[in-house]
């Protein structure tokens, strides 16, 4: 077969370094900030509970046995298929819990004879990874203390109780070095499967981990456990169908933060609410910028076709007037539910995310002076797209138009989104090409874009936390509800 070559070799799309950035308009750093500090041991991508010990298990494996990386990975390759085989072939349904870890594979190539656990747990099988799907749990097993870095290495760390964890997980390692495993094996191991931490000895000793009783005030751990016994507080009023959805407007408007008994004497409480207030700009902000590039810019124009769009959603009068329609953000000395108020939720693309951003700028003045650093930290203050930034651009435009206001304000979106590209750009030696993480392109005065920006709200970590724990036992769903367990409630008193 002849290879066609269409156009000089250089214009080839892996060569002109346009690389697809996360965060094009940088605008979710005190969040995730807020995140990281206040839910600590778990990430938006560790979603099962035994991936913890089963990892930290291998570890203890391979260190008493001497091995090399390479047969360390593979063991945990093998021991992670196998944990696979054993959950997805178990009846119960696990309400509420992620499937294990490559189950759609896995699933695929089961058969009546059962698994080939070494075909699977090849190299990019399975997984595309050669460390199977520790990577997404790793920075929080080191969080843990269950592993630790030794020479380069990753082995167990000060808290990987080899007693307790092979107690519940020890036959996984025997079935993960057998080359096939038939289904009446996988059967009889189902005490293997996901939901066996919940009573067995792997997950008593990560649910100490996680519920930290004895952390000392502001550490790590002490930070995770008020979180753990915020969120045990909500659930327990409310019974959430969905833990985010359901539970931010619970906690950020109205006076229950204030004023619950519980929830008065969480440290987390506070931070948490300024959190919640602050995600609700940084998910316009997001949201603006992907209905801009997705449903605005489909082709070649100009800056000026660009900055209307916004512009010509946008009601006539001044800023003035625009903001003095706008529901009250805040009632009787508490956060009123402006921006999920069924006015500004129901405004169309654009109008809606501009609307919920002047409400947050509306929030950098009014919130109570506790709940301002949290919502806003002292370091942002009158940063570009910051609440308080924005309450001094449009304080200063508050007699023009709304519209004017708007096309002014993409004119500044569209400059910082190269501004942060260039900041992320990096020149790759191996191809030879300047990466610039970015999918949208100015050229003079035109703009275009290669691909769809993503929006949507940054994680805060909640579905991620309560599924570990219901993964030892914490948290329970029923009825397509959450419930704080009985075992959970002993264990939070």
């Amino acid at each position: 077969m002849t290879a066609i070559t269409l156009g000089p070799v250089w214009t080839e799309p892996a060569r002109r370094g346009r690389y697809a950035g996360r965060y094009p308009l940088s605008v979710e750093r005190h969040v995730l900030q807020q995140v990281s500090r206040l839910a600590p041991g778990v990430t938006t991508v560790t979603p099962n509970a035994r991936y913890f010990l089963l990892h930290t298990l291998v570890a203890i494996e391979a260190q008493e046995r001497g091995m090399l990386p390479a047969e360390h990975l593979e063991l945990l390759r093998r021991a992670e298929v196998v944990l696979c085989a054993v959950s997805s072939r178990h009846m119960n349904p696990h309400p509420g819990w992620s499937s294990a870890h490559g189950a759609g594979v896995v699933l695929s190539r089961m058969t009546d004879d059962g698994v080939a656990v070494a075909e699977l747990a090849a190299p990019e099988v399975y997984s595309q990874s050669k460390a199977g799907f520790r990577g997404q749990y790793v920075a929080s097993e080191l969080s843990l203390g269950l592993l630790q870095l030794s020479k380069g290495e990753l082995v167990p760390g000060p808290t990987a109780d080899s007693v307790a964890i092979r107690a519940s997980l020890g036959p996984i390692i025997g079935l993960a070095r057998q080359e096939h495993v038939s289904l009446a094996e996988l059967d009889a191991a189902r005490s293997l499967c996901l939901c066996g931490s919940i009573n067995g000895p792997d997950g008593a000793l990560l649910r100490r981990l996680l519920l930290a009783r004895d952390a000392a005030p502001d550490s790590v751990a002490d930070h995770r456990k008020q979180t753990v016994r915020m969120l045990a507080r909500l659930i327990e009023l409310h019974s959430p169908a969905a833990l985010t959805r359901d539970l931010t407007p619970r906690l950020a408007f109205g006076d229950l933060a204030s004023t619950d008994p519980v929830l008065v004497s969480l440290r987390a409480t506070m931070p948490w609410r300024g959190t919640v207030l602050r995600s609700q700009s940084v998910t316009a902000w997001r949201g603006l910028w992907a209905w801009l590039v997705n449903d605005n810019l489909g082709s070649l124009i100009t800056r000026d076709e660009f900055a209307a769009a916004l512009a010509d959603v946008m009601p006539g009068g001044t800023v003035r007037q625009f903001i003095a329609a706008l529901p009250p953000e805040m009632v009787g000395g508490q956060p009123a539910p402006a921006e999920v108020d069924s006015d500004v939720t129901s405004r169309a693309g654009g109008l809606r995310q501009f609307s919920v951003l002047t409400l947050g700028a509306l929030r950098s003045q009014s919130l109570p002076e506790p709940l301002k650093p949290e919502f806003e930290g002292g370091d942002e203050a009158n940063q570009e797209l910051t609440p308080t930034w924005l309450w001094e651009f449009l304080q200063d435009r508050m007699d023009r138009s709304t519209r004017d206001t708007a096309a002014e304000l993409v004119g500044v979106l569209l400059d910082r989104s190269q501004r942060v590209a260039l900041r992320k750009a990096s020149y790759d030696r191996r191809l030879g090409v300047f990466k610039f993480p970015t999918r949208v392109f100015t050229r003079d005065q035109y703009v275009f874009r290669d691909s769809a920006e993503g929006g949507g709200a940054v994680g805060l970590r909640w579905e991620q936390l309560v599924t570990v724990l219901a993964g030892v036992g914490v948290f329970s769903r029923s009825e397509d509800r959450w419930h704080l367990s009985e075992a959970g409630s002993a264990d939070l008193a």
